[in-house]
This record gives C-alpha cells, structure tokens and sequence, in this order.
C-alpha cells in the first residue's frame, strides 16, 4: 500500500496516478489492526479450549482406566477353586501372615498419605501383575500402592508359594496422586482399616471401595486456584495450582467371597 499527500491543485491525470492519504492509510492500519486482534483472540480461546479438553479426556483416561485395573483383581481375590475353604486372609493386613518392615506386603491404612491394598489370590490367567508367567495353583500377594512423588499407581507380586518377589513396584498407571481404600464387611457396614476386622471371627470383607484422587499433567488455567480434596478417612488435601484434578471411586465384590457365601447360605 502507497500513502502519499497532494494538494488540491492536483489534477485528475495526476489523481488517478496517486496512492492512498494519509487518513485512508490510518483507516486502513486501524482497521487491520482491529482484524489481526479478534483473530489472536479467537485462537488463543481455541488454543485455550483444546489444552483444557484435552487435559479432561487425560484425567478421565487415567482415572478410568485405574479402576478398572484394580477392580479386576479386587474381583479376582481369594482362591479360584469354589470347593476351597473360605480365605479370611484374601486382604493380606496380618504381620504374622505378611511380614515386617519396609519389606512386608500387608495393606496399610493411612490419613496422610496413600493407604497400601494387598490382595491374596490364584490368578486364572495364571500371571503376576506385570504379566510374568507364574505356576499353575500358585499363590501371589498382589500389593497396590501409590508412588506420590511420580504420580503413578504401582503393583508388586509376592508368591506365598515360593516365598519371593515376582516384581517390584511396577508401574500401572500414571496420574494418580493419591489412592484411599474402605472394606466393605458381610454386615453392610465398611471400615478403613483391615486390621479391625479382627476383632469379630465373623466379619468376612466382602468387597473393596476404591477412591483415587486423579490429576493432569496439563495446566488447565493460567491462573492458580485453590481447592480442597478428601478421599475417605484421609486428612484433607489443600492445593493452590493450575491442575486440573477429580476424584474418581468405585465398589468392587470379591467375587470368591460373594459366591462362597451364598453357597453356604444355602
């Protein structure tokens, strides 16, 4: 675009030959201007848009896919044979039965932090939870923790049979940032800690209640919020970021117990 001044003795062969003035340039800028605006903005809202749908369909991905691994060997607990006695022991939290100190594979119940699920069981597809081949009829502890300072939820596989590990702490799921646990008993009521179910011979735990605490990589707003998250029994959960993050929970029957103790009912 040509911008020139002419003054009004100009005449029309020299017109037709000028550029444009001075005010239609700025006309012309301003309007350009205005233009280029409205179209930053709209990308940047659809830029906005996309990171923050695509950090929702993560969160759900991840959440989603962490029960439902869990809740396939929450299912899977106990022994496979149905002529086999009731196990009372399907939620490994004795210390006589699961070990001592940093090496032991008991669950834990905790307020500050991730509680531990630790469930005996025969697998049928006759595997560890990192899908090593294990024995036909062999008993596995597998333990299900959180390992808060990578976001993922882990397993590791304890034979009872041969008295070793499988595996250590192997990654199944990113994401997760904290992981809460409730026993669900043959009486309709629930507790946190495994432990107490010892203190009546008939309280048989008959389901698990999982409850995860999910969160994206992906910044969901550019200003930081605060908000307060709770997982069960556990201590309240205060963050100030710009993570997006949801609380993700489900009840699951074990289905060796459940089937058991119909028959017996029987």
């Amino acid at each position: 675009m040509v911008c020139a001044l002419y003054s009004t003795g100009t005449s029309k062969n020299q017109l037709s030959k000028r550029g444009f003035t001075l005010i239609e340039c700025m006309i012309a800028l301003l309007l350009g201007s205005m233009l280029s605006a409205i179209a930053m903005n709209m990308y940047l809202k659809s830029a906005d848009f996309s990171r923050v749908s695509k950090s929702h369909q993560i969160l759900n991905d991840n959440g989603s896919t962490a029960l439902t691994l869990i809740g396939s060997y929450i299912r899977d607990a106990g022994f496979s044979d149905i002529t086999e006695e009731i196990v009372r022991n399907t939620i490994m939290f004795n210390p006589a039965e699961c070990g001592y100190g940093a090496d032991n594979f008991c669950s834990r119940n905790y307020n500050n932090k991730s509680d531990v699920l630790a469930l005996q069981l025969v697998p049928l597809n006759q595997r560890s939870c990192n899908g090593v081949k294990i024995d036909p009829g062999e008993k596995i502890v597998n333990v299900f923790k959180v390992d808060e300072s990578e976001f993922e939820l882990t397993c590791s596989s304890y034979s009872m049979t041969k008295k070793t590990w499988h595996v250590r702490d192997f990654p199944i799921q990113s994401g997760i940032e904290k992981m809460q646990i409730q026993y669900l008993l043959n009486d309709a009521t629930s507790v946190s800690d495994p432990a107490s179910t010892q203190q009546n011979s008939e309280d048989v735990v008959m389901g698990v209640s999982v409850s995860f605490l999910v969160k994206s990589d992906i910044e969901n707003t550019v200003t930081p919020r605060a908000r307060n998250f709770k997982l069960f029994d556990s201590q309240n959960m205060n963050v100030n970021d710009a993570q997006l993050r949801q609380v993700f929970q489900s009840s699951f029957l074990i289905n060796n117990i459940y089937v058991r103790s119909n028959l017996a009912g029987q």
